[in-house]
C-alpha cells in the first residue's frame, strides 16, 4: 500500500525530473541558436565581402573593355604610338661610378677616406 506522503514524494520527484529535462533541453536549444547566429553573421560578412569583390571585378571588366585600356596596353606593352607622337627609347650607358672614384681631388684638399681606400686597393 502506498501512503499519501509517499505518493506526493514520487509526484514531486517526477515533476522535478521533468523540469530538469526541460531546462537541459532549453539550454541545448539556446546553445544551438547561438551557434547558428554566429554562423549566419559569418556568412553575411562573407557575402558582403563577395559583393565588394564582385563590384571591383565589374569595374575592372568595364575598364578592360574600354578604349583607354587598349590604348594603355598598346603604348606601354606593345610600344605603339599614335600619329604625331615620337617614340623615345632610352639606352642606359655604362656606369660612371669607377670614373668618379678616379677624379683627382681639388688642390690643397685631401680626398675623402673612402676614396683613399679605393686608391690603395687599386680601384
Amino acid at each position: 500500500m502506498s501512503t499519501p506522503k509517499r505518493n506526493s514524494r514520487i509526484l514531486w520527484t517526477l515533476v522535478l525530473a521533468i523540469f530538469l529535462l526541460l531546462v537541459v533541453s532549453y539550454a541545448g536549444r539556446l546553445a544551438a541558436k547561438t551557434h547558428l547566429e554566429t554562423t549566419i553573421e559569418r556568412q553575411v560578412a562573407a557575402l558582403a565581402g563577395g559583393k565588394q569583390r564582385q563590384e571591383v571585378l565589374r569595374q575592372q571588366l568595364a575598364y578592360v573593355q574600354s578604349d583607354a585600356y587598349i590604348e594603355e596596353v598598346a603604348r606601354n606593352e606593345l610600344g605603339m604610338v599614335q600619329p604625331g607622337d615620337e617614340l623615345l627609347i632610352v639606352v642606359e650607358g655604362p656606369s660612371n661610378t669607377v670614373a668618379a672614384a678616379k677624379i683627382a681631388p681639388a688642390a690643397g684638399l685631401e680626398p675623402p677616406l673612402w676614396q683613399q681606400w679605393l686608391a690603395r686597393l687599386g680601384f
